[in-house]
């Protein structure tokens, strides 16, 4: 048997050797953006990004942890960016919520983040191209508004060209073994209502606007816990207690994330489509008809009051496939002339609900 010594040695000639072979690989991703940059692609290549973190599941990898390997890999696919230049990333929500952290997780530690609050805002920053991409909450959350105006895609020159999937939900975070104070937001204290229950009766409950807040005040109270995402601890250095204390522990949350340019096909993709139909028994129908008839999945559907024409609502339509490909393209171009309006606001990689 090897002795102690022998190990560490061993591990240093493997950790250098994961040196020069990140090395080498940043090397070669920096020339890959640079011939992007010549040929005007876009910088993000959700699909390839994704195919990459699939292949990890099939990969051998002795004992490794999936979640580990794929962590890293997140985080060398930012390094490799930040070789090509980094990405400047808004999200739509509060400082500490699962958009921040959607947004950290999809993008990594290379690339900077700023806090919007209104979708307008989030839309401009990407058109004047202060910010690259956005990230916001699909369903929402009460910490991460939902996109509540689509009909500003109607002159909005960016588009959905990724989603992300996240499953990583609020933990319990602080010092405490026995704590006399609780800091969290309702929602945080509502979704985790079976833990907050096993708490000592004499623990206050004290509500923060956010779950930012919150870890900063469990932070700096050492008797304390907070319930938070991940990220907050990350953040604030603060130890995990629990890292399930949702009621629905790894309950799915999906984020889209805005861009300039389209994302090409990848060859299992979604496609999100705005609309708006006359008024009249049956309308709506009919359009799902036609989608069925042609066997596109419509895997998400949702109404929307259109802002600057009372009375009039917008459909938003999230479909299976890519628009510049069969059978969808001729289905979106069979569509368009029963619609009042019709635009696809992007077409882009399906994400791993697992990942």
């Amino acid at each position: 048997m090897a002795d102690l010594g022998d190990l560490r040695e061993r591990i240093d000639r493997i950790d250098r050797e994961l040196v020069r072979l990140l090395a080498e690989r940043a090397e070669v991703a920096g020339a890959i953006g640079a011939r992007k940059r010549e040929s005007g692609e876009a910088a993000l290549d959700a699909a390839r990004e994704r195919d990459l973190l699939e292949r990890l599941v099939r990969t051998e990898r002795g004992g490794f942890p999936l979640a580990g390997l794929q962590a890293i890999f997140r985080e060398i696919l930012s390094a490799s960016r930040a070789v090509q230049g980094g990405f400047r990333v808004g999200y739509l929500g509060q400082p500490g919520g699962f958009a921040q952290q959607a947004a950290a997780r999809r993008f990594g530690e290379s690339s900077t983040y700023e806090t919007l609050y209104s979708p307008q805002r989030l839309l401009e920053e990407i058109e004047s191209e202060r910010l690259e991409y956005g990230v916001f909450a699909m369903e929402g959350d009460p910490e991460d508004p939902p996109f509540d105006a689509f009909d500003l895609f109607l002159t909005a020159k960016v588009q959905i060209v990724a989603e992300f999937v996240d499953t990583a939900g609020y933990q319990a975070l602080g010092f405490a073994s026995a704590p006399k104070r609780l800091y969290a937001h309702p929602a945080a204290l509502a979704l985790c209502a079976r833990w907050r229950g096993a708490l000592p009766g004499s623990a206050e409950v004290i509500v923060t606007a956010g779950s930012g807040e919150a870890g900063e005040r469990a932070a700096k109270d050492k008797t304390s816990l907070c319930l938070a995402p991940p990220i907050v601890a990350q953040t604030l250095g603060l130890p995990v207690v629990d890292v399930a204390a949702e009621d629905a522990p790894r309950r799915p949350r999906r984020f889209y994330v805005l861009g300039p340019g389209a994302a090409k096909p990848s060859g299992r993709d979604k496609t999100v489509l705005l609309l708006s139909l006359e008024n009249r028994p049956g309308r709506l129908l009919e359009a799902l008809r036609l989608l069925a008839e042609r066997e596109i999945n419509v895997g998400w559907i949702e109404s929307r009051t259109h802002r600057w024409r009372p009375g009039e609502h917008l459909f938003l339509l999230e479909l299976a496939g890519h628009r510049m490909e069969s059978p969808l393209a001729e289905t979106l171009a069979a569509l368009e002339p029963s619609t009042l309006l019709h635009r696809v606001l992007g077409s882009f990689p399906a994400a791993d609900p697992s990942a």
